[in-house]
């Protein structure tokens, strides 16, 4: 059995990438995949940056301990030196986006926006500047006013390299064209970063009961409790949450709970009924039923293909 180390610690999702500037992030490289019904891209280790952003259909994400459920108008940000995976095939046709950065300083991450003062480099008053933290969600919704002009970036990014030779002919890039490249992704980063601090109400509510699920989906949530407690109606909150994700929050709550049994059966030999009651499912027939559900197949059905895919390297 493989080792999975953070499967009896408490579910922290640290949803925000803060990047120390300047110098700011610069942009490597990029493009657009389409891919078909129940293609289902290969695990990912990448050094650098990895921006995704689904421009039609939708994609289920891992990395680390955080899962990303993305839908048309949804991004997501893969950190360096982490491997990343498709969890399950894609049940539509899906478009999307990718850019890869790099950040010359450290980064961090944490479960809550990061916003810092500005402090002073050490410099003379001519060659001095300012230290400042950039605070982007890892995996958020664009909200529609936005998407045009963000896809109008990516289409800058992401353009092919032949569109950037000089009218020289004599195969170079551009570095006018490569410079702009640059203020394009400056721009992109821009438009994520606005999102922090002016966000929608809606979805506003919709992210505090989200992280709230986040970090408690194994407890029984009672959405009565937390409407009380946010002096909202509990109607209310479940449609923001809909808006914002496309599920109701007790829909969301069986998809953790299922998503964590299916860790459990790849990496423990616990059976699959005690499986069951440790994710909050106490009845045997209904775990088996929400499971299938998700993934297709039976909780001993997925364990008998995980341990099939571990012994063919």
């Amino acid at each position: 059995m493989q080792h999975c180390p953070d499967l009896c610690q408490k579910r922290i999702v640290m949803n925000y990438l803060n990047l120390n500037c300047p110098p700011m992030p610069y942009y490597l490289a990029g493009g657009k995949i389409t891919c078909d019904i129940n293609v289902q891209l290969p695990r990912r280790q990448v050094k650098t940056f990895t921006f995704i952003y689904i421009e039609k259909g939708n994609l289920l994400l891992e990395q680390e301990s955080m899962t990303a459920q993305l839908k048309t108008g949804d991004y997501f940000i893969a950190t360096p030196h982490c491997t990343y995976l498709q969890l399950t095939p894609c049940t539509e046709k899906t478009m999307m986006y990718w850019i890869s950065f790099r950040s010359s300083l450290s980064f961090s991450l944490s479960d809550t926006c990061t916003a810092c003062s500005p402090q002073s480099m050490e410099g003379d008053r001519n060659t001095s500047s300012q230290l400042f933290v950039t605070s982007i969600a890892r995996h958020r919704n664009v909200e529609k006013h936005n998407r045009i002009y963000l896809e109008e970036l990516l289409q800058s990014l992401t353009s092919s390299p032949d569109d950037h030779k000089d009218q020289k002919g004599d195969g170079t890039t551009d570095p006018v064209q490569l410079f702009e490249q640059q203020i394009s992704f400056l721009q992109l980063l821009s438009l994520l970063q606005s999102q922090q601090y002016s966000p929608d109400l809606k979805f506003s509510i919709a992210e505090r009961l989200h992280n709230y699920i986040d970090k408690h989906f194994i407890e029984d949530i009672r959405l009565g409790d937390l409407a009380k407690q946010y002096s909202y109606s509990p109607s209310h909150m479940t449609r923001c949450f809909n808006e914002a994700y496309g599920l109701s929050p007790k829909q969301y709550v069986k998809k953790l709970r299922v998503q964590k049994a299916a860790r459990l059966l790849t990496y423990t030999d616990r059976p699959v009924q005690t499986i069951g009651d440790e994710c909050g499912f106490n009845i045997s027939s209904y775990f088996i039923k929400q499971f299938k559900k998700e993934y297709g197949m039976t909780p001993s059905q997925y364990r008998m293909n995980a341990n099939t895919r571990d012994s063919n390297p």
